[in-house]
């Protein structure tokens, strides 16, 4: 694992950097989004699990799993997503679950932090104890696994899809989920976005997704216009409670079909639909 990270760096730096004139956070929207990922799980204390599909939202959210955050970072989001679907025998042999676990003990450990700093503490402890309290380390982290392993492959089909094409195939597509959501705020904002008469950011975005995963061609396959759209989706709409339920879920679903082998992906609603789509808008 690499010593530092630009994209890790600079959401921890945001975390840490304080104003000088009173206790608040000098980006004050990282901490009122943690508490709304917080309570958006449960407004009691959390258990392990709770708090870390807390984490999974504020992830979501600041190192989206997308080309625009370094390789480390996208693994990390990875790793935290899939962990949170796992049955509980699968959890607990996850190296990201287990350096979860770890921080947790040493957290709660009272031989972590000084008397004074720590209300978890007992005040009888021995002296020779309290020598020791900053002596024990934070745990050294296992390490993650592989690369997110996503196949640009699309056998049996060899249809090809144009930049300017993708941007109307996504129309079609997120407008189906709108029609069936019965008007979801989140899916109309994406329509908006995406309008053919606008030449916003967000065009820029999905010609710059098509590119990086075109690389020299001109068009892509089905499966690698999906993908850009995965992309486009995991920004406008991250899996966390700044969104709908029913937008949220959606976007789970297809970064779930890009990560999944071709055979099973091709098995789901999301590829049905975005086939669909692709006939309305490339054949029709």
């Amino acid at each position: 694992m690499t010593e530092t990270d630009d994209s890790l760096g600079s959401l921890l730096g945001s975390m840490i950097m304080w104003r000088n004139d009173n206790d608040e956070l000098f980006d004050q929207a990282i901490w009122e989004d943690w508490i709304t990922f917080f309570n958006a799980v449960t407004v009691s204390d959390h258990t392990p699990l709770e708090g870390f599909q807390a984490v999974k939202q504020f992830v979501n959210e600041y190192l989206p799993d997308t080309i625009d955050t370094t390789e480390l970072a996208r693994r990390v989001t990875y790793n935290i997503n899939l962990i949170c679907d796992m049955r509980d025998d699968e959890r607990g042999k996850a190296s990201v679950w287990i350096n979860w676990t770890a921080a947790i003990s040493w957290l709660s450990s009272p031989d972590t932090f000084l008397v004074k700093e720590s209300p978890f503490k007992d005040s009888e402890r021995s002296e020779s104890k309290k020598s020791n309290s900053r002596k024990k380390g934070f745990p050294i982290a296992k390490e993650l696994s592989g690369k997110c392993a996503i196949n640009f492959e699309c056998v049996g089909d060899q249809r090809e899809i144009s930049e300017k094409q993708i941007r109307l195939i996504m129309l079609e597509f997120v407008h189906y989920y709108y029609e069936i959501s019965g008007g979801d705020r989140d899916l109309e904002n994406i329509l908006r976005l995406l309008n053919p008469e606008n030449d916003g950011i967000d065009i820029k975005t999905i010609n710059w997704y098509f590119s990086e995963v075109a690389v020299h061609a001109t068009t892509v396959n089905l499966f690698q216009a999906l993908y850009v759209v995965n992309m486009y989706m995991l920004i406008q709409i991250p899996d966390n409670a700044l969104h709908t339920s029913f937008s949220r879920q959606l976007t789970r679903n297809i970064w779930h079909t890009v990560y999944m082998p071709d055979e099973a992906g091709k098995q789901t609603e999301i590829w049905k639909n975005w086939t669909l789509a692709i006939e309305k808008i490339a054949i029709g």
